[in-house]
């Protein structure tokens, strides 16, 4: 009973390949992509509710908040945060990003000139020193991979840019939104930050217009207790709940409680 719009972001699936994909730039694109899809024109623009998981998450909190030039916050009325804080995630901080990194090191070492299918990928990547990864996490990741076809070779090509997602760690890993990589993001918003100066950004505001639910696993680490003053600053009407028994990729762990809680975060109004 709802118009779902799914995106590629920038790098991934059908959408472009860009060197860079600072944070900024994703919500910029998203912007464009809305404007494309909802109208662009009149005063009257159709408002959206912005979902995204992990990296997805963090352009969805961008957007949210002003970023890549604030085109999109206006027709935001609210946000759904799959296991994601606006935080800065590191190998040794205890949140399982090392994993994240991990993995994409060895995509990138892959030999795809020898490989002739998935299954042999697979193989390689479990091979690969120092690779212990989840058989879900691994398949998920190498669904991208598709023959190069004879006049490339043979062997096997990426649809993603996993060299330039890869080179972007940092970034990704970061939530960068012009404070620069060691502050908090709420270091970049503008005076209408209470208790504040002045931010490096006036274009960006906490996200008060609308509701925020920021929704964890409860096997996973990347939305904790200690994130919960960086969320309530930027995002002021926030909730959190945790799905027990889940890890990090909780809509394909448990697909159906996902939707059941999101079902139920957008269906609030009508409940009230």
């Amino acid at each position: 009973d709802r118009r779902v719009l799914v995106v590629d972001l920038r790098n991934h699936g059908g959408s472009e390949h860009r060197a860079t994909m600072s944070y900024p730039e994703m919500a910029a694109d998203l912007a464009r992509c809305l404007d494309r899809a909802l109208g662009a024109e009149g005063e009257e623009r159709e408002r959206c509710v912005l979902l995204g998981h992990s990296m997805g998450a963090k352009v969805a909190m961008a957007a949210a908040l002003g970023a890549g030039g604030g085109r999109l916050a206006a027709r935001v009325a609210s946000l759904v945060c799959l296991d994601m804080a606006p935080a800065a995630y590191s190998r040794v901080d205890g949140s399982l990003w090392d994993q994240n990194q991990q993995l994409l090191e060895a995509l990138c070492a892959l030999p795809l000139g020898e490989l002739g299918d998935r299954r042999e990928a697979d193989a390689a990547l479990v091979n690969l020193s120092g690779c212990e990864l989840d058989a879900g996490l691994r398949a998920f990741a190498l669904s991208n991979l598709e023959h190069a076809g004879d006049a490339a070779g043979g062997g096997m090509r990426w649809r993603s840019n996993i060299r330039a997602i890869g080179a972007a760690l940092p970034q990704i890993a970061g939530f960068d939104l012009g404070q620069g990589e060691e502050a908090p993001a709420s270091a970049a918003l503008g005076a209408s930050l209470v208790g504040r100066p002045a931010g490096t950004n006036a274009a960006l505001r906490p996200f008060a217009r609308g509701d925020a639910l920021f929704v964890g696993g409860g096997e996973s680490r990347y939305v904790r207790a200690k994130h919960l003053r960086e969320i309530e600053a930027l995002f002021p009407r926030f909730a959190v709940q945790t799905i027990p028994g889940v890890g990090h990729w909780m809509h394909a762990e448990a697909p159906d409680e996902t939707i059941r809680v999101v079902r139920a975060f957008l269906d609030r109004d009508e409940a009230e």
